[in-house]
């Protein structure tokens, strides 16, 4: 799929939407969410990348718990003069995600994640749909089934490889964010977010980077309202510093830069509908490999269901928008409760 083709799709939809809004006010807990969407490739994960947000704080006072799941399925392989990369393997994630309204303006919170990589279930059924469809099969289908190898290779540069199943603690993430702007009348939002990772997360196994991870960025969020319903866009800016990691201190980037751009809209009482697009710079300098020289893109669509107030179910399925960058597809599943 072309990117600016998705991003002019977007944008028409909130020209759209802005020529039909009308009056009315927004709360805070009616906002759609984003997904909180990751780049689960191991050599992005372990970087201290943000998912998105939303500009809209927890309420002061207010707790937010979510527990989410996500599964991906990944091949890539690629060798040139300099390098060499092998991934496949699925790949299991848990996450345990905290916000606190510490008054009208902050909110804290915290990310404790869990990973897993193994040969895994899907191949078969992949290699079945892109047959169906006649899309391409990228080499999968030449590769061992259901098998776990994760290998880079580089000149001067040690080897980093994992050919047995690994599970375990990721690196624990904790959050500062501070509302520039609430305005419940034009329901529009801004805020400052800030992140600290620390290095929790066993770095041979591709569980973390070993390093601490800095992060801040911009998170704007509108509603419009049109004669029949609504709908929500949002968007975020922002930069993450890089501590020198165990695993890819000589080679790094120093800093890398996210974005993110996506619109819910009501399709039922309690239902929206959402998508979402997701691109970071490249993690490595100077490669010749696609995966570690151009930016880092997915596309995550799928529904919310709000089933109270206090209560939200969100089902996404993620493709890599920008190829051979992202996982091949990725299954989103996230349960979130306030109170």
């Amino acid at each position: 799929m072309d990117i600016w083709r998705c991003f002019c799709l977007v944008a028409g939809l909130f020209c759209w939407g802005a020529t039909q809004a009308q009056n009315g006010s927004l709360l805070p807990g009616e906002a759609v969410r984003p997904f909180y969407a990751r780049d689960l490739t191991p050599f992005s994960l372990i970087f201290g990348i943000p998912g998105v947000e939303g500009a809209w704080l927890t309420p002061i006072f207010r707790h937010e718990i979510a527990l989410q799941a996500d599964l991906t399925s990944q091949y890539l392989t690629k060798t040139t003069a300099q390098e060499s990369l092998l991934i496949d393997l699925e790949s299991y994630h848990g996450l345990l995600w905290y916000r606190y309204g510490w008054s009208q303006r902050l909110e804290i919170g915290w990310d404790v994640p869990l990973h897993g990589y193994s040969g895994g279930f899907l191949d078969s059924a992949i290699l079945n749909y892109h047959d169906w469809f006649n899309l391409p099969q990228g080499g999968r289908n030449a590769a061992p089934m259901n098998a776990l190898n994760i290998a880079y290779l580089r000149q001067n540069h040690p080897s980093v490889i994992v050919r047995r199943a690994q599970y375990g603690l990721g690196d624990i993430r904790f959050t500062l964010a501070a509302s520039i702007l609430q305005d419940q009348a034009s329901r529009r939002a801004l805020s400052l977010r800030t992140y600290l990772k620390l290095p929790t997360g066993d770095s041979g196994a591709l569980m973390g980077s070993g390093a601490v991870d800095a992060a801040v960025g911009l998170y704007y969020q509108q509603r419009h309202l049109t004669t029949r319903r609504f709908w929500d866009w949002y968007f975020s800016l922002g930069v993450v510093a890089l501590g020198p990691s165990e695993l890819f201190a000589a080679i790094q980037q120093e800093q890398i830069l996210y974005t993110g751009l996506g619109f819910g809209v009501q399709i039922f009482a309690g239902w929206r509908f959402k998508m979402q697009f997701d691109v970071h710079s490249p993690v490595l300098a100077d490669s010749s490999i696609r995966l570690f020289n151009v930016s880092n893109g997915m596309l995550m669509t799928g529904l919310e269901w709000r089933v109270n107030k206090h209560t939200r179910w969100e089902w996404a399925v993620g493709e890599d928008l920008i190829t051979r960058t992202t996982p091949d597809v990725s299954f989103y599943l996230r349960f979130n409760r306030s109170y």
